[in-house]
């Protein structure tokens, strides 16, 4: 922070700034791969959605909804159902539970994001 401080102009004051690292990719959110949220992974789409149309909101509101992929997936039940999936080969019949989805309602950026 102090070697920060020695580069701006004396004039700006960063007390109460919290600077805070993230990844912006072109092509992918990162949600279904990541371990550890520590530095988020988001694409410049869900940027568009949230800072951009349809979100009008903060980089503030940006950080948050990208520090955690959960507040803009689709939801089960909501966007979606788990559905088993059956198959029958050389007369036998296989069950796959929860491997496959129906989908109920398309998700929405403008009302599916969850900032709160």
């Amino acid at each position: 922070m102090e070697i920060i401080k020695r580069l701006l102009p004396l004039s700006i004051n960063l007390d109460g700034f919290a600077l805070r690292g993230l990844v912006l990719s072109k092509n992918t959110t990162g949600g279904g791969r990541l371990r550890s949220y520590d530095v988020p992974v988001s694409s410049d789409r869900l940027l568009k959605w949230v800072v951009g149309v349809p979100g009008n909101r903060k980089l503030r509101d940006f950080y948050k909804v990208a520090s955690e992929p959960r507040r803009y997936m689709p939801k089960v039940g909501v966007h979606y159902i788990d559905q088993d999936f059956e198959v029958a080969y050389g007369g036998y019949k296989f069950l796959s539970r929860n491997s496959s989805f129906v989908p109920l309602s398309a998700w929405n950026p403008a009302k599916d994001i969850a900032y709160d």
